[in-house]
């Protein structure tokens, strides 16, 4: 692999490594405040709403300096949401809504280093070489999620309390992306400074291809909102809201993660791409009806087992797929346009998916409205997936006609 693909996959890797701990103890840290799963949709619902903002900004900054330094800028603005959280931690015991200005700042900031990042990943790697970049890629990301909970185990055994050990690791993540941010200003990709349209990217009656993109963000966003939003916290209260625990159960999945991203980067070729991406979908689905349905150690542990295993034959075609769509559009002109509006569309899904949650708070029982709302999202994967097979069927038999 070429210098600037090395430097990008570590980049990523590092910020896996303090995007895991931050994303999964900034939500238990802020949950212990609200004690609401509605009030903490509404938070990743304005964190993931301004993603399109974050990917304008980026777009316009790119335009004028090297992408790097967009991505640079994407993580100082999340370093100073940390240093925010850890400096008026006393406040949210009383003003809990704060929780809504930290998502407005987390969003941005990785609207910003999201955009860099899959820019960057389409300039540093060729349709030759993807399969191999995503591959390997996902490896050491999933590398990040073993060594993150090791390391918060770690640090919330040996705190005086649970509350302190989350703002330790705050602190240490502050230096991660602080690290990340210094390799990140590495690597030499220069930005496009062509021009971009924005609105006419949404119309997609006149290109199929373009209309499959859109689709597919929109669906896998509904989907992705149960992963950003509910399980897991479900898989938190299942296990008795136990830290230290929850710490090493994640260790066990991120293990089971790296085995099952080995065994895609070996086994996965053009030809069986599409069927690893199906069947995957539906035991993702199942394994998150199993969390919800059981919600106890034993329902915790098949979910997190499965959907471990599962998610790297979900997550890398897919990836791979939208890559090479997007590849198409690099050779015609500045892709920043599309990358924008197809980050808008995924969001769009996102936030439709947490609606899903909101709804059916305000109009089901107490004891209903959690299995409906997660079923009415996670049903999204193999929604996903039987449009993939439908879309490239037909591609395909006009390609052989």
């Amino acid at each position: 692999m070429t210098r600037n693909e090395k430097l990008l996959i570590a980049v990523n890797a590092l910020y896996f490594l303090g995007g895991t701990m931050s994303g999964v103890f900034v939500n238990v840290y802020l949950y212990s405040f609200t004690g609401s799963l509605t009030e903490m949709t509404v938070y990743a619902m304005i964190r993931f709403g301004l993603f399109p903002l974050g990917f304008l900004l980026g777009g316009f900054f790119s335009k004028r300096t090297h992408l790097a330094w967009t991505l640079t800028a994407g993580l100082v603005i999340i370093i100073a949401t940390m240093g925010f959280l850890l400096t008026f931690n006393e406040m949210f015991a009383t003003h809990y809504y704060f929780i809504y200005l930290v998502g407005t700042f987390f969003g941005i900031g990785e609207g910003m280093y999201w955009f860099s990042v899959n820019n960057m990943s389409l300039a540093v790697s060729d349709k030759k070489t993807r399969g191999m970049f995503i591959a390997t890629m996902s490896i050491t990301n999933t590398t990040s999620t073993v060594v993150a909970p090791s390391l918060a185990a770690l640090i919330v055994n040996y705190a005086p309390t649970e509350t302190q050990g989350y703002l330790i690791i705050f602190q240490v993540v502050i230096a991660v992306h602080s690290v990340t941010a210094f390799l990140a200003s590495r690597i030499s990709v220069k930005a496009n400074p062509a021009p971009y349209t924005l609105l006419d990217k949404f119309d997609t009656s006149k290109d199929p291809q373009w209309r499959y993109v859109m689709n597919t963000h929109l669906l896998f966003g509904i989907r992705d909102s149960i992963t950003l939003v509910l399980t897991g916290l479900m898989l938190y209260a299942a296990i008795g809201n136990n830290g230290s625990l929850y710490s090493k159960l994640l260790i066990g999945f991120a293990i089971i993660g790296i085995i099952a991203s080995a065994i895609v980067r070996k086994i996965q070729t053009r030809k069986n791409r599409l069927t690893l991406y199906t069947y995957s979908a539906f035991v993702l689905f199942g394994a998150t009806m199993i969390l919800v349905l059981f919600p106890n150690l034993t329902g915790g542990m098949v979910y997190g087992v499965l959907n471990a295993f599962a998610a790297p034959f979900f997550i890398n075609p897919y990836s791979i797929i939208v890559m090479n769509a997007m590849q198409d559009y690099t050779e015609k002109g500045s892709v920043y346009g599309h990358m924008i509006i197809k980050e808008v569309m995924l969001n769009v899904g996102r936030l439709i998916g947490m609606a899903f949650i909101l709804m059916f708070y305000a109009i089901l029982p107490a004891n209903l409205y959690l299995p409906v709302a997660v079923f009415s999202s996670a049903i999204f994967a193999p929604i996903l997936v039987l449009y993939a097979n439908l879309y490239h069927h037909r591609r395909d038999a006009l390609k052989a006609h």
